[in-house]
């Protein structure tokens, strides 16, 4: 198989938060990339699982974990452009 190099472009929609039928809480992203003549091609989705984190952020209290929210939001932020530049 041969495939051809084109352009793209990539709209990431900002973080957004979910819940699943059994109450899990997702952290969740949405990525629209489109091909040159900016037609909708493809999805990604992306999903992180948080519940278990805002139950010990609750019992822990959220000031002693805002380094750690910080850094995971950086982590995230970070994976979302490696996948924006690919």
């Amino acid at each position: 198989m041969r495939y051809e190099m084109t352009m793209v472009s990539v709209r990431v929609n900002k973080l957004y938060l979910t819940r699943t039928k059994d109450g899990r809480v997702l952290r969740s992203t949405t990525m629209y990339i489109r091909d040159d003549n900016d037609k909708l091609q493809y999805l990604l989705c992306i999903n992180y699982d948080i519940t278990d984190f805002i139950t010990f952020a609750k019992l822990v209290g959220i000031g002693l974990l805002h380094p750690v929210i910080e850094r995971e939001k950086q982590k995230a932020n970070e994976l979302l452009h490696l996948l924006a530049i690919c």
